[in-house]
Formats: structure tokens, C-alpha cells, sequence
């Protein structure tokens, strides 16, 4: 039981650090990895338990 919630934890870790990282990138380097600007900020708008 505690290695699922140690590792939901985890993922959650990894959403909210992608995201804030997402957040960080301007128009160029989002085209390079083939996101919209709408799509980062939908994505960025997300709480970090969704995935």
C-alpha cells in the first residue's frame, strides 16, 4: 500500500515539475517540441493530479 501512494506521489511530482517547466518556454521552443501555445496553457491550467 505504501509503494502505490509513494509512487502517485511521484507521478504528481513529475506533473507539477513538467508543468512548471512547460510554463517556462516560449513560443519557439514550444513549436520545437510540437505544442501549441493553447495547448501548453491547457496543459498548465491543469491541477496536478489530472493527467
Amino acid at each position: 500500500m505504501f509503494k502505490k501512494i509513494r509512487a502517485k506521489q511521484q507521478l504528481w511530482n513529475i506533473r507539477r515539475s513538467s508543468r512548471n517547466q512547460l510554463s517556462k518556454m516560449d513560443r519557439h521552443l514550444l513549436r520545437d517540441i510540437g505544442v501549441t501555445p493553447t495547448d501548453a496553457l491547457n496543459e498548465i491550467r491543469k491541477p496536478f493530479w489530472r493527467g
